[in-house]
């Protein structure tokens, strides 16, 4: 099958040609990114300051939940009889 293919469509490049290094390209150097602008209303965190150990991260909504009920009594409650 690759026999045929290479017969029907040879290759346009010349022999050797992907054995050597790559021709310079015109992306030969890096761009710098531009820093955004500070936006109030959605403030991105700046990684290359950030320290893990000043930062609080908040509770979990089902711990947050847990201390927003009242505590649970530890004995269940005696159920009562009914009188006939």
């Amino acid at each position: 099958m690759v026999e045929s293919y290479a017969d029907r469509y040879p290759s346009q490049l010349p022999g050797g040609s992907l054995e050597g290094p790559l021709p310079p390209g015109p992306d030969s150097g890096a761009k710098p990114v531009p820093k955004e602008q500070y936006d109030p209303s959605n403030p991105k965190p700046d990684i290359d300051k950030y320290d893990p150990d000043k930062v609080k991260l908040p509770e979990p909504k089902e711990k947050q939940i847990e201390q927003d009920d009242p505590p649970e009594e530890d004995e269940p409650k005696k159920k009562k009889k009914k009188k006939k």
